[in-house]
């Protein structure tokens, strides 16, 4: 498996799309983790004498249009920078001719490496060609609403970085709604500033608290809505509100941050979790609304639901004059629609890929080696981790001293499965390290090779990524630990660790952590590590953590 994982680290995200959005149709979605200095896409099967538009999108502008030649081909050509989204989209469908429309389009016709046919029925009536990428190897991931403009029932769409005519420092009068809908207008007194090279090299605007936009909603049929909401907050308070939304300025519906992202329901009822991330960097927070329920999440992780909805929607307000948000806003979606867990997790993905605002827990469960026995402040092995992962990873540390799998087990489902298992993809990873004190404290190879699975295929099926590690020497004496019995528990772990988890941690193997002996790494006791030692292991195990994150997006 892990050989697989490796494999994908050039090319994140790939898919076909076929989601339509009035005449556009979207042909291929992309992410890319490293740059790709050409791609060529090649799209056959249209009228020779067609006037159907392709375009190329490269982190939402447009790159290259394209109609067909007189064999009813077109050629579409553009360099890819490292984590740039790329929309392949046709614009007019309308215009395709109309005996191909209800033409019968076969497995054949749709050809390209790594993809899925699309269901009968489910696809426009032409087919495409992948020729060539240069940067990489291909792996499908499903990606379908990649590009916002996409998404069926799009009702706003206020992007800071489509705003033109602009320099850093500009005051902006009216926010435009990229959907031709009522655009976010605001007073002269109370402006946003445009501030270029927020993240990802696009821009925001600034909030200091004095500064907010109203807008009136329509287009909502009353279903039910989803809303997405890209921000940062600067200054951490309760009183921070960054979109308000109900049928008049007294709302019903609130994303706040104290830093931790909270919603109020209408009925006052307050969403909110422990384990949010902190706002305090780009972050996508997000509202799915229904008659009968809410629930609010950052990224892909679920933070909590509500089983009150109200779905009337008719004003916005994007920050407020009494509760003013102190950060950054980029980019508010609106859906008029209750989108499923797949299009959030699409969505949310476009997102969070486009303003480099991609953000998963990384949980370090174990025993006292987790927590850093030993350890000079900040040299614990999850700290040098967090250090050494991107700002898209949040690492936590549950190790406990005396811990044991048993142990780990009792409180994991309320610690751990229960605010981070919840999750519209498999995205936050969890690194179990135990069997250690398991052995020491007098249970057999045999018990704790089960306990181990156990945990890890319990944290595998409430949806956490998980990585294994093996158990490390340490000295004998004082307990029931053997070098015997640890091998006998690494051996199990190495030939059976696909059969529960996703990724193995060989921490056993390396030589720095094979001989307690060694003062470099050991300390005096012989069994917690030394600061190298703790990086050791920091260094082992974020190459497990990356290569799962590139392999599960």
């Amino acid at each position: 498996m892990i050989s697989r994982i490796l494999q994908t680290l050039a090319i994140l995200w790939l898919s076909v799309s076929w989601s339509v959005a009035g005449t556009v149709i979207v042909i291929n979605s992309y992410r890319f983790s490293t740059a790709a200095t050409s791609m060529t896409w090649t799209v056959t099967g249209l009228t020779a004498s067609g006037s159907e538009e392709f375009e190329i999108l490269v982190n939402d502008s447009s790159i290259e249009t394209a109609t067909p030649d007189g064999s009813g081909e077109l050629t579409l050509t553009a360099s890819v920078p490292a984590s740039a989204s790329v929309v392949i989209r046709c614009n007019n469908l309308d215009n395709v001719d109309s005996s191909l429309a209800d033409a019968s389009v076969s497995a054949s016709d749709i050809a390209h490496t790594g993809l899925t046919t699309p269901a009968a029925n489910d696809y426009p009536p032409f087919s495409w060609t992948y020729t060539s990428v240069t940067g990489g190897t291909a792996a499908q991931i499903d990606c379908t609403l990649f590009n916002a403009r996409a998404l069926a029932n799009l009702v706003n769409n206020l992007d800071a970085s489509t705003l033109t005519g602009l320099s850093n420092g500009d005051l902006v009068d009216t926010w435009t709604n990229n959907t031709g809908g009522t655009d976010a207008t605001s007073s002269s007194t109370a402006r946003g500033v445009y501030t270029t090279g927020w993240s990802n090299s696009l821009p925001a605007l600034t909030f200091a608290g004095a500064q907010y936009y109203n807008q009136s909603l329509t287009g909502y049929t009353g279903g039910g809505y989803t809303v997405f909401f890209v921000c940062e907050l600067t200054t951490a308070s309760a009183s921070h509100r960054g979109l308000l939304l109900g049928p008049s300025f007294t709302p019903y519906l609130t994303i706040f941050g104290s830093p931790t992202p909270k919603v109020y329901g209408y009925n006052g009822n307050l969403l909110t979790s422990t384990m949010a991330f902190d706002l305090a960097r780009p972050a996508v927070v997000s509202m799915r609304v229904t008659p009968s329920g809410k629930a609010v999440y950052q990224g892909g992780t679920r933070l909590a639901t509500n089983a009150s909805g109200n779905t009337n929607l008719a004003v916005a307000n994007i920050s407020h004059p009494t509760y003013p948000w102190v950060g950054k806003i980029a980019q508010v979606i609106m859906v008029s629609d209750d989108l499923s867990d797949a299009d959030m997790a699409k969505t949310t993905g476009m997102l969070e890929g486009k303003w480099a605002a991609a953000r998963r827990f990384v949980i370090c469960d174990g025993d006292s080696l987790t927590r850093g026995l030993g350890a000079t402040a900040g040299n614990d092995y999850p700290s040098v981790l967090a250090s050494e992962l991107s700002t898209a990873f949040d690492v936590r540390n549950f190790g406990a001293d005396s811990q044991t799998l048993t142990n780990m087990s009792s409180d994991a489902v309320a610690q751990i499965d229960t605010p981070t298992g919840t999750t519209l993809n498999r995205q936050n990873i969890i690194v179990a390290w135990g069997g250690g004190n398991d052995l020491y404290f007098g249970d057999s190879a045999a018990t704790t090779i089960s306990d181990f699975e156990t945990y890890c295929g319990a944290r595998n099926s409430a949806g956490l990524l998980v990585v294994a590690c093996t158990i490390i020497d340490r000295t004998e004496g004082g307990g029931s630990w053997t070098a015997a019995e640890a091998d006998t528990v690494n051996t199990s772990i190495r030939a059976n660790w696909a059969t529960y988890a996703d990724a193995l941690c060989d921490l056993a193997a390396d030589a720095r952590l094979s001989d307690h002996t060694d003062l470099t790494y050991y300390s005096a006791d012989g069994t917690h590590l030394t600061d190298a030692g703790y990086a050791a292991v920091a260094e082992l195990v974020a190459a497990s953590v990356q290569a799962l994150a590139v392999a599960y997006p």
